[in-house]
């Protein structure tokens, strides 16, 4: 992990430098520039522009009546003095105008001043980010009375050298105005140009020098409707200011949001956000690496009690390389104190584990706090588990990401189906009807005998203390929604019960490795989305839907249970989705699906939409029963056509009273559609058909040997015509070609029977003839060798010192011996069955160990083919031991029925008489 880590970091730190570098790039480049007259002075420039009625900034309102001028990237080396647009527009009079991405370097008095065809008293948004700035006169801006947005980022402007005293005076409505990525080494002076600005409320400014003044002076007093400053750069080396002092924000007393992320900030004074008590909403503190959570907790200092501060974003305030944190009470000092906050992100700050001090005895989350992220640490199993339930308040907790390798159900959740959650066995509720509701208390009841009495109707309330959590998952009790996404987990989802979750709504557990679905999980009756996509599983059981009676929405995408589904593979696979009654929404796309049981969509009468997209089903055999489908997607599957009865059904979907005010829709792309005269029906409806029918631009089917694409209606009626006419004029043909070969086939059935009748005798005497085929004189000299020993390899030594001796000293044969005439270069596999083709007979040595050994196996086999292939007796087994009939394979007893045998003598005095005998099978 230290290793990814090293290298996610250098990665990083090579593109930060690297981008940095390419920005100011341009800035160091530009043409020589007179920075008292200014280039632009001395040019005329024409621009040839277009004029629309949008734009791309978040902060600028959209143009009306065509007002928008786009002059962007145009390679212009000044401010236009004439703007030729490819259309006029009401009144010509523009709002907005974008000048961005060109190479503009100065912008000289009056440099917006009204031309012969275009009035800019009215521009409202000003774009001149993207260029090479680095002078503003005097009066740039002047006769711009109601411009509201002033786009000048990534320009080489510099504070204060490339300002003239005054620029911003006329400026009165402005209301944005965005500096990033420029050079602001300090503030000083910044406020006596800015207070003429009252009507700002959004300032983007980065910081450019890490030790430099940025006290935002007492000018921006006058500045009361400033409500956002942003110092956060938009690139990592953008914004650098070590330490925020006391001073900082001590004129600034109406801002409600305030982002110093990204700014490479040490530390934060303890007083330096006093002055924001009252007023600060959201604060962002992220990607300060050096901060830590003990810096936060200083900086959090001066907003203790607050009742204005409801958002606060501290992610990744830990640098990569550090080592894994613990998250401690101390870390929320202050934040503990904040009286109305109600969104904590903490995510990417390698916190390992939670002191356990955090949740117990006394929750330190704020009882105010509803949304909690912790995506992207690396949270391990520890006591802390088992008394997160008391951060009771949380309703949203996100803790993706983490990347967890031990099981979630491990210690606690999961249930033998054989014994009780305490080991208990209250058999008074083995009777219990199938129509009884059920509320138990977990503390003395065996849940899993009454539930698998009752699964259908089965619940529960249970209610979550110190005790409870120890054996089950306790939640905090006003949780609503849980995100616990691409954490890997390896693990399935065993039966388990979730107490404290009754208000649970939402539940993301995809891009996982949740392996096996057996549930159920009990506890989530009031689950409405629940998302496992993505996660690999293979194994769905028909338990596990039953703890989700009232899910509406249902993500099983990207998983491989196509033969959970398969109605040939699993005989129960019509129950899978019997409990959810109340779904609106399934997504089962990329499923592997082939096939799909008839019933399986039967209880979901409320059903609205349904994706079984991108599987493998070739034919339609389920039906669906609900009357509110509006939305079946079944493109990038095998289906040639869809069955008749479907396309009833889609059709009177459009008459549904469910579906009044709204479309019916079928997705088809992607499918072989066939164009032959047993679809003409599909392809009649598809023409007249009121439900909206989508496919792609690259469907097509193959007719005449022509394709016809089929990416509009229009292509259907052309299909449909062709179709039409072929098949009325092929059916005569069809009938007459049918004749000819039923009666084609009669007359040869009946010359192949006279013949073989005719030749009867003949044809016995050759299949009884074959036999012999392979017998001739003279066999013998083929063989190189008398005889290939097979042996476990164990056997080596005696080999060496018995069989050798016995065999080739003796009796004069001369045998193969794997761990001797192996041919070098060769191999195993080659060697085996070069010895046995070259050999007279082959000898296996049976033994416990030879039928554990794989390549004793392959000699096995290997000398049976050869015997049949080649029609001779070369087998002869040796049985070096005695084996129980039990422990022998199928394949050996039949060999020892039909080979000869033979069986090493326990008692010395017959040894000699064993070898002679095996001389003379081998002799043969």
């Amino acid at each position: 992990m230290l290793t990814s880590d090293i290298l996610t970091y250098l990665v990083y730190t090579y593109l930060r430098v690297a981008f940095a570098n390419d920005i100011f790039e341009k800035c160091n480049s530009t043409r020589p520039f007179n920075s008292t007259i200014g280039t632009c002075l001395r040019q005329s420039t024409v621009a040839q522009c277009l004029n629309d009625n949008y734009t791309t900034y978040e902060d600028d309102k959209r143009c009306q009546n065509n007002g928008y001028i786009k002059c962007s990237n145009l390679g212009l080396p000044c401010i236009p003095d004439k703007y030729i647009l490819e259309r006029f527009f009401l009144d010509e009079k523009a709002c907005g105008l974008d000048l961005s991405q060109n190479l503009i370097d100065a912008l000289p008095d009056y440099a917006f001043k009204d031309t012969s065809n275009l009035s800019f008293v009215y521009i409202s948004g000003l774009y001149l980010n993207e260029n090479r700035l680095r002078w503003i006169s005097s009066h740039t801006f002047d006769g711009l009375s109601h411009l509201k947005y002033l786009n000048l980022t990534e320009n080489c402007l510099e504070w204060k050298d490339s300002f003239q005293t005054g620029m911003f005076m006329p400026l009165e409505a402005i209301e944005v105005i965005n500096f990033k990525r420029n050079k602001f080494f300090d503030f000083i002076e910044l406020d006596n140009e800015f207070h003429y600005m009252t009507n700002l409320s959004k300032l983007y400014i980065n910081p450019y020098n890490a030790t430099g003044n940025f006290t935002l002076g007492p000018g921006f007093r006058k500045l009361t409707k400033l409500t956002r400053i942003n110092f956060a750069g938009i690139s990592p080396n953008d914004c650098s200011v070590n330490t925020i002092t006391q001073s900082v924000f001590e004129n600034t007393l109406n801002v409600l949001e305030l982002s110093l992320r990204e700014c490479n900030i040490i530390d934060i004074d303890e007083q330096a956000l006093l002055p924001l008590n009252n007023t600060v909403a959201e604060l962002d503190l992220s990607y300060n690496r050096k901060l830590s959570f003990t810096g936060m907790n200083k900086a959090l200092k001066g907003l203790r009690y607050s009742q204005a501060l409801k958002t606060l974003r501290a992610n990744m305030i830990y640098s990569n390389l550090e080592l894994g944190i613990e998250f401690k009470e101390e870390h929320l000092e202050n934040i503990k104190t904040l009286q109305n906050i109600e969104t904590l992100n903490i995510d990417l700050n390698k916190i390992e584990i939670f002191n356990k001090k955090v949740f117990e005895p006394e929750s330190q989350w704020p009882t105010s706090l509803r949304e909690l992220t912790l995506a992207g640490n690396r949270l391990t199993a520890g006591e802390y588990m088992k008394c997160v339930f008391m951060a009771e308040n949380i309703t949203h907790l996100d803790i993706s990401r983490q990347h967890l390798d031990y099981d979630p159900f491990a210690n606690y959740g999961r249930m033998d189906k054989s014994t009780s959650l305490y080991n208990r066995h209250n058999k008074m509720h083995t009777n219990i009807s199938n129509h009884e509701f059920l509320k138990l208390n977990l503390n003395t009841i065996d849940w899993w005998s009454v539930f698998k009495t009752s699964p259908t109707t089965f619940s529960f309330t249970c209610e979550c203390d110190n005790m409870l959590s120890e054996k089950v998952m306790c939640l905090p009790k006003q949780i609503n929604t849980i995100k616990w996404r691409k954490s890997f987990i390896y693990s399935a989802i065993p039966p388990a019960v979730v107490c404290g979750a009754s208000r649970l709504k939402h539940l993301d557990m995809s891009f996982n490795l949740f392996h096996t679905w057996q549930g159920p999980v009990l506890g989530l009756g009031n689950l409405e989305f629940l998302d496992l996509s993505e996660n690999y599983c293979k194994n769905l059981t028909t338990d596990f839907f039953l703890g989700f009676p009232n899910l509406l929405e249902l993500n099983i995408s990207g998983n491989m249970l196509g033969q959970s589904f398969n109605p040939l593979k699993n005989n129960v696979s019509h129950k899978l989705f019997a409990n959810l009654q109340n779904i609106r929404t399934i997504d089962m796309s990329s499923l592997k699906i082939v096939d799909l049981s008839q019933s399986l969509f039967q209880n979901m009468t409320y059903l609205e939409k349904l994706n079984l997209s991108n599987n493998y089903i070739t034919t339609w055999t389920t039906d669906l029963r609900s009357p509110c489908l509006y939305h079946l997607d079944v493109s990038g599957n095998k289906l040639s056509t869809l069955p008749e009865n479907l396309t009833t059904y889609l059709e009177n979907l459009t008459r549904s009273p469910c579906n009044k005010g709204r479309n019916v829709t079928l997705v088809l792309g992607n499918n072989p559609l066939v164009c032959s005269c047993e679809q003409l029906p599909f392809w009649k409806w598809l023409n007249v058909a009121k439900v909206q029918v989508y496919g792609k631009s690259t469907d097509f089917c193959m007719l005449n040997g022509k394709r016809y694409y089929l990416s509009s209606v229009a292509n259907y009626s052309r299909v449909l015509d062709t179709l039409s006419d072929n098949c009325r004029d092929r059916y005569w043909v069809s009938w007459v070609i049918g004749g000819v070969s039923v009666m084609f086939g009669i007359l040869m059935t009946i010359c192949v029977t006279i013949a073989l009748y005719k030749n009867r005798w003949k044809l016995r005497y050759m299949y009884y003839n074959r036999k012999r085929r392979h017998t001739h004189q003279g066999f013998e000299c083929l063989f190189s060798n008398d005889a290939m020993v097979s042996y476990a390899k164990d056997r080596a030594s005696f080999i060496k010192k018995k069989v050798v001796p016995a065999l080739e000293n003796i009796h004069q044969l001369k045998l193969w011996v794997a761990d001797r005439d192996s041919m070098p270069g060769a191999s195993v596999a080659e060697n085996i069955v070069h010895a046995i083709y070259t050999s007279r007979k082959t000898v296996l040595l049976v033994d416990e160990k030879y039928l554990n050994s794989s390549w004793c196996v392959y000699d096995l086999n290997m000398a049976r083919l050869e015997s049949v292939e080649s029609n001779r007796n070369l087998i002869i087994v040796v049985m070096m031991e005695r084996i129980p009939v039990m422990k022998l394979p199928l394949n050996i007893m039949r060999m020892l029925r039909n080979e000869i045998v033979l069986e090493y003598p326990e008692n010395e005095q017959y040894i000699d008489a064993f070898w002679t005998n095996l001389a003379l099978e081998i002799k043969k």
